[in-house]
């Protein structure tokens, strides 16, 4: 039997070597020929961030594990794993959660390493868009628009369950200060044209040929703490999406990686969906038609709001948060190369709900 290992971090399988078990699940050990639990084919180098593998279990037991470490000397990694951390320890044993998360099956805080076990044919939402659409799928495949409908309404129970006064000692355990998206201002693009000028010549220049959008985030940053505020995501996209289809149906659907879990407005993690949509339809999903792509975020939005479409604030603060959040992506990555990108940020950030 084959299972999917995946494995987040650096130099994992060093710290694995020397683990067994847990709760009587076998972890994966790297040694001598027949006396593993599993056989893994390593990556290059010994890092294994962000690389899928195949494993071959030795025995008949299930199992499919994500295993996660961030690098222990990089601050910001630090924090979003005690982030993800925190969210575990506290939601990590609830029995009715809006939304299914993976369980959590080892926890080590001095080495930031969690493992997690996923449902046994759990699919990657990237990989399972990537893997199906063509054009000839169009017309002949509801899986994407039932993709986006369930996304829609398992979302809204999530942010709707956060905004009632029982969690309201929990959450503040949470981070709730304003996303880096939403810090971006006049002088900030000044400094960084100034500082990355060749790495990302054309995106600074663009910000600062077009002052209007962040004058956009600058209203937005002034509105954010005005706006209701919920427990977030904070990273919602494909990626961090796992389904489990019975029949080609989805049965269920799993919220994975919440090491950016945040208090904020619940129409940010809305808008993180509409930006990593925009974003795919030129990079990611070459596949994913751009008709095809606007179905999914007009039916994911209606089934986020149910039977009360939003207002022509709702639907605005949507579309500028969403030009926002593909502002700070090409502000990390400011030498990234995506067709379109630009303008998608333009279209975002000036867009008026009719």
């Amino acid at each position: 039997m084959e299972y999917r290992l995946l494995l987040s971090g650096y130099s994992l399988f060093n710290y694995l070597r020397n683990k067994k078990s847990f709760d009587g699940i076998p972890f994966i050990t790297v040694g001598a020929a027949n006396a593993t639990n599993f056989l893994v084919t390593e990556g290059p180098f010994d890092k294994t961030r962000n690389r899928t593998f195949t494993v071959k279990a030795l025995t008949d037991k299930p199992c499919t594990y994500f295993v996660k470490q961030c690098p222990n000397w990089d601050s910001t990694h630090r924090f979003t794993f005690h982030t993800e951390s925190l969210f575990y320890d506290i939601f990590g044993h609830h029995e009715h959660l809006p939304v299914s998360i993976p369980k959590r099956l080892y926890s080590d805080v001095n080495s930031l390493v969690n493992i997690y076990l996923f449902e046994e044919n759990s699919e990657d939402a990237g990989a399972f868009f990537a893997g199906t659409l063509t054009a000839e799928m169009i017309h002949t495949e509801p899986r994407v628009k039932e993709f986006s409908e369930k996304l829609g309404t398992e979302l809204q129970k999530w942010h709707r369950e956060f905004l009632k006064e029982a969690h309201k000692d929990e959450l503040k355990k949470f981070d709730g200060s304003l996303p880096f998206a939403l810090t971006i201002d006049h002088h900030l693009v000044e400094a960084a044209e100034n500082r990355f000028r060749e790495k990302g010549r054309t995106f600074y220049a663009f910000l600062k040929n077009n002052p209007e959008l962040i004058d956009r985030i600058i209203d937005l940053k002034l509105n954010w703490y005005k706006r209701p505020r919920t427990l977030l995501h904070g990273d919602l996209k494909p990626s961090n999406i796992l389904i489990h289809r019975e029949n080609e149906v989805i049965e269920k659907m799993t919220l994975i990686d919440w090491e950016m879990a945040t208090l904020g407005d619940p129409l940010w993690d809305v808008a993180s969906m509409l930006a990593h949509w925009k974003f795919e339809q030129g990079k990611v999903f070459p596949k994913l038609l751009i008709k095809e792509c606007e179905d999914c975020i007009e039916n994911f939005i209606r089934a986020y709001f149910g039977d009360t479409p939003p207002t022509a604030e709702e639907a605005n603060l949507i579309h500028w948060y969403a030009g926002a959040q593909l502002v700070q992506d090409n502000w990390l990555n400011p030498g990234m190369n995506h067709t379109g990108i630009l303008e998608f940020i333009k279209e975002l950030l000036t867009y008026s709900s009719q």
